[in-house]
């Protein structure tokens, strides 16, 4: 009798166990649902590549919420850090190009070739052909949010167009800023056909 109360008793104590431990894993299930966002509202960890200036920005974070715009600001803070901020950026004549993580390398040569663009007319073509390959392609000005074009970590976002960096600038016309008195170490400017020759 008393093994027959005690078997009894052990079964009562592992049902209880069971209870307990089903009712903690789907307890602390709904806790991670609500504390924890769903993935695709995490921050995305691409790369940014601008084949036209030979750079390449790794570990950008992007956030899903965030608007394409956005990204203006990292490629100036970059050109700015590296000592060759951007002089002349429209953010309407760029384009970006959303590339997930397995076209990196199977379309590599073609991402690539926009390296050598350097008018709007072959900027155009270009970003037809790689639309007609399936890439999403947007302009850097857009007021869409990343979350629509299903970024994926260690994706890329290549970013083509015309902007000019302070090495590439032609220098002021000394003209435009001459005083009277001051020595210059100049060059002659095509503009207004003054030359100075250097000193």
């Amino acid at each position: 009798m008393l093994d027959q109360a005690l078997d009894q008793e052990i079964k009562r104590l592992e049902e209880d166990f069971i209870l307990v431990r089903d009712y903690t894993v789907e307890s602390l299930k709904n806790s991670l649902k609500s504390a924890v966002p769903e993935p695709k509202m995490l921050d995305v960890r691409s790369t940014l590549v601008i084949p036209q200036k030979n750079t390449v920005i790794p570990n950008v974070y992007i956030h899903p919420s965030s608007k394409v715009v956005t990204l203006k600001t990292d490629i100036e803070e970059h050109f700015l850090r590296a000592g060759n901020p951007i002089q002349n950026i429209d953010p309407r004549k760029l384009f970006l190009v959303f590339v997930p993580p397995e076209k990196k390398l199977t379309h590599h040569k073609l991402l690539n070739e926009g390296a050598k663009l350097t008018t709007e007319s072959d900027l155009r073509s270009y970003l037809d052909k790689i639309d007609s390959q399936g890439f999403v392609t947007r302009s850097l000005a857009s007021e869409d949010l990343f979350i629509k074009y299903d970024l994926r970590q260690n994706g890329a976002v290549y970013v083509y167009g015309i902007f000019v960096l302070k090495d590439e600038a032609q220098p002021e016309c000394l003209t435009y800023k001459y005083q009277v008195g001051k020595v210059s170490n100049y060059f002659s400017c095509t503009e207004c056909g003054f030359n100075c020759k250097k000193l």
